[in-house]
């Protein structure tokens, strides 16, 4: 299993977004960037928090498969979109259905769980 992190583009929005799948790895992450311990607890599906460290936005997520993934870049997005003044249901939501479009197929590349993870329904 993926033991690291990575940092996601989130461009053209300000900030930083950092990514693991590991709770190990996000609770490290958690303590260097705010130097408080991390207590969340370990049977959770992800997470989100964010805060302004050296003056940079910073938002860390923490997810074990794709749906726990997409739950919580689009907190991410919320965020973000309202740190910028956004309204993310503005122009049909495209602006913000788009960045999650972004920032999901990013994360899959580098995350070891895959979109097959995801369940087919059929009618």
């Amino acid at each position: 299993m993926n033991t690291k992190k990575y940092e996601l583009s989130i461009k053209p929005y300000p900030g930083k977004l950092f990514i693991t799948e590991e709770i190990k790895i996000y609770k490290s992450i958690y303590k260097k960037l705010s130097n408080v311990e991390c207590k969340l607890e370990e049977d959770l599906a992800g997470y989100t928090s964010r805060g302004c460290f050296d003056g940079v936005h910073t938002y860390l997520v923490y997810a074990t498969d794709t749906c726990s993934l997409i739950h919580e870049l689009s907190h991410v997005a919320l965020f973000i979109f309202k740190q910028c003044g956004i309204n993310p249901v503005k122009a049909n939501g495209e602006p913000f259905c788009y960045f999650i479009d972004n920032l999901f197929k990013e994360s899959v590349i580098r995350l070891s769980f895959k979109t097959s993870s995801l369940t087919t329904y059929t009618a």
